[in-house]
């Protein structure tokens, strides 16, 4: 299903991909995927208008950067890597612009860009897990979980912090030299923690 704009001006494309990417998420959250990619893909289109329009515009920018990780995410759920790591790799490039000196206004921006880094590394970690390239993802997965202790805290990013967790977890089940008792000691305690939340 296509929303169709009646009116092509700006503010009608920004109103119409708010809208699109609330029903992605919400098709996502009800494990629709293929309604949440189709209308991922509809806001990826008005986001470049918007963008394009305006380059100096922080939160469109910043609207695409997570549009593209909820791409990716939709495509490792379909286990289809290529398109997964091309997302990764614009929602990438859009972080780096994020972290040049000339952006680094505010600690609550920063917060942000370091959570979205902090998913782009998650996914990075489950792309190389499917690539079958288990000490690159270990290698992203450990690099998530610390920038999530510098900038991010448990009590305000439980699930997030849950999401790292289980994912290294996962990484950590494949190879052979880790240690499975420290691991099984962090599952406890996440469970603990989303018990208590």
């Amino acid at each position: 299903l296509k929303i169709h704009l009646i009116n092509n001006d700006f503010k009608s494309i920004e109103s119409l991909y708010q809208l699109e990417h609330r029903l992605a998420i919400l098709f996502y959250n009800t494990s629709d995927l293929n309604s949440a990619l189709n209308y991922s893909q509809q806001v990826e289109e008005n986001l470049t208008i918007l963008v394009n329009n305006d380059l100096d515009n922080f939160l469109f920018k910043e609207d695409f950067l997570w549009n593209q990780l909820l791409l990716a995410q939709l495509f490792i759920n379909k286990k289809e890597i290529d398109l997964s790591s091309e997302h990764l790799h614009k929602a990438n490039e859009l972080i780096n612009q994020f972290n040049s000196p000339e952006n680094k206004d505010s600690t609550t921006q920063n917060k942000r860009i370091a959570k979205a880094n902090i998913y782009l590394l998650q996914f990075q970690a489950q792309v190389m897990m499917l690539n079958n390239q288990q000490k690159s993802a270990h290698i992203a997965i450990t690099e998530a979980t610390e920038l999530f202790k510098e900038h991010l805290s448990i009590d305000n990013d439980l699930a997030l912090y849950a999401r790292i967790t289980l994912t290294k977890a996962s990484i950590t089940n494949t190879l052979n030299n880790t240690d499975s008792a420290l691991m099984h000691t962090e599952l406890t305690t996440i469970k603990t923690l989303l018990e208590n939340h």
